[in-house]
């Protein structure tokens, strides 16, 4: 294994961490069964955007920067709110197809898997705004930033 993908795997560890730890904490506060899934959607998400965009924006280039890293650790959070969010869609449209067969829980009418792509960002922005992206965004800036100067140190 390559130097450049060993260090976006420890990324995307760190990012899978805090996805994990983010998660566990939307659990807690949201406590409905529903939402049982989150912390298991948000490491997922968060580990495979975190290895794609360190890679690809910060160790794939012939210098490491911070602002590379910052880019990164943004596009990092701002897509695993929206795969979180999407797959949260998804799940919802599988147990009320094979489980219920209703969509009474809810109260209404579903959101497709295909509306659901639309649809997502508005959830994203709703979230960064009012749930807990805007405490996330600056925590992936900063742990992006911290990584990187730990990056740049054993070069």
């Amino acid at each position: 294994m390559n130097t450049s993908t060993r260090y976006s795997l420890y990324y995307a560890a760190l990012c899978g961490t805090t996805g994990l730890l983010y998660g566990v904490f939307l659990f807690i506060a949201f406590t409905k069964d529903e939402y049982a899934a989150i912390p298991v959607f948000a490491l997922a998400s968060a580990a495979g955007c975190g290895y794609l965009f360190w890679y690809f924006l910060v160790e794939r280039k012939q210098k490491i920067l911070y602002s590379r890293a910052v880019l990164a650790g943004t596009c990092t959070v701002v897509f695993t709110h929206y795969l979180v969010i999407y797959m949260f869609i998804i799940m919802l449209n599988l147990y009320d197809h094979f489980f219920t067969g209703t969509t009474a829980h809810t109260g209404g009418s579903l959101i497709g898997p295909i509306e659901g792509l639309y649809y997502t960002w508005i959830y994203v922005f709703a979230s960064f705004v009012f749930v807990i992206g805007w405490i996330s965004l600056p925590t992936g800036i900063l742990f992006s930033v911290l990584y990187c100067k730990y990056r740049k140190s054993i070069l």
